[in-house]
C-alpha cells in the first residue's frame, strides 16, 4: 500500500493553552481500551466498517484530552492494519474527536505517523466531529482542512440539533452525516421528527454526502431509514461493540452465515 504524504500541519495547536495533567500518557492511558461497533450498509446488510468506542476502566472523563486522541488513533490504525492484512473487507473505522483533539498538533502528527507505519490508507480513517467544532474558530477549520488534505474521511455527528447548516458541512469537506440519535428515537411517535430525519437524508444526498444512523433500536426506525434511503446503520441490535481481539472472528462467522443463506 502507498503511504500517505503528510499535509502541512499549520493549525494552531490547542495544547499550548489547554491545561493538561503533567503526564497523561502513563497512568491515564493505561486505563483505556477500545471496542468496535459494526456499521452496516442498510441496503445490502454488508459490513462496511466499525465505530471505535473509547472505554475507560475508571469513570474519570478523559476523552477530550489530545494525548488520549493520539493514543486512540494509534490503537485504531494498528487494529485496522491487522484486520486488513488478515483479509477483512473493511472500508473505514470511525474515530470521534473533541474540538481540542482536532486542533492538537500532537494528534495531527500522530495521524500522519500511524498511517505511515501501519500502511493503512488515509481514507480508511474516518474522523467524526460535533457540529460545534465546524462552527469554531479559524484555526479549527485549518486543522480540519489538514485532515481532509491528508485523505482522511470527515464526518459530523450527531447532526440535527446544532449550529451548522448542511451547506456548511459540505464546504468543510464533510463526507458523512450522522443523524442525531435523539431525533431518531422519536420518529415512531412524532411526525415532525420523521420529517426532520427525512429532510437531513435528502439534503445530504443532494450535496453528495452519505448518511449513517447510529443507535438504531427498533423496526420502525429501520423501516423509515429504508424508505428514505439512508446509507448506513449502527446499533447494538445490529451488532454490539466488541474488543479488537473478537472482531476478526465475528466478521468471518458473519461472512460464513451470509454465504450459507445465499446458497
Amino acid at each position: 500500500m502507498r503511504r500517505p504524504h503528510p499535509p502541512h500541519l499549520d493549525a494552531e495547536p490547542v495544547t499550548e493553552t489547554l491545561v493538561l495533567d503533567p503526564d497523561p500518557s502513563r497512568e491515564r492511558l493505561a486505563n483505556l481500551f477500545v471496542e468496535y461497533r459494526p456499521e452496516l450498509d442498510l441496503a445490502s446488510s454488508a459490513v462496511v466498517g466499525f465505530e471505535a468506542v473509547l472505554r475507560a476502566a475508571d469513570p474519570e472523563p478523559v476523552d477530550a484530552d489530545p494525548a488520549v486522541g493520539a493514543w486512540l488513533v494509534q490503537r485504531v490504525a494498528e487494529d485496522l492494519g491487522g484486520w486488513l492484512a488478515a483479509g477483512m473487507s473493511c472500508q473505514r473505522v470511525s474515530v470521534r474527536l473533541s474540538e481540542a483533539q482536532v486542533a492538537s498538533g500532537v494528534l495531527q502528527r500522530q495521524v500522519v505517523e500511524a498511517l505511515g507505519v501501519t500502511g493503512v490508507p488515509s481514507s480508511f480513517l474516518q474522523l467524526v466531529v460535533e457540529e460545534s467544532t465546524l462552527a469554531a474558530k479559524g484555526y479549527i477549520q485549518r486543522a480540519l482542512a489538514n485532515y481532509v488534505e491528508l485523505g482522511c474521511r470527515l464526518a459530523v455527528g450527531p447532526y440535527g440539533d446544532g449550529p451548522a447548516s448542511i451547506v456548511r458541512l459540505r464546504q468543510a469537506g464533510v463526507q458523512i452525516v450522522e443523524i442525531d440519535p435523539e431525533l431518531l428515537a422519536q420518529v415512531a411517535t412524532s411526525p415532525d421528527q420523521r420529517a426532520v430525519v427525512a429532510a437531513i437524508i435528502d439534503l445530504a444526498h443532494a450535496l453528495g454526502m452519505s448518511v449513517v444512523a447510529s443507535e438504531v433500536t427498533n423496526a420502525a426506525q429501520l423501516e423509515l431509514l429504508h424508505r428514505r434511503r439512508c446509507d448506513f446503520v449502527r446499533g447494538d441490535q445490529l451488532g454490539a461493540a466488541m474488543p479488537a481481539s473478537a472482531v476478526l472472528g465475528w466478521y468471518h462467522q458473519r461472512s460464513r452465515a451470509s454465504l450459507r443463506l445465499s446458497a
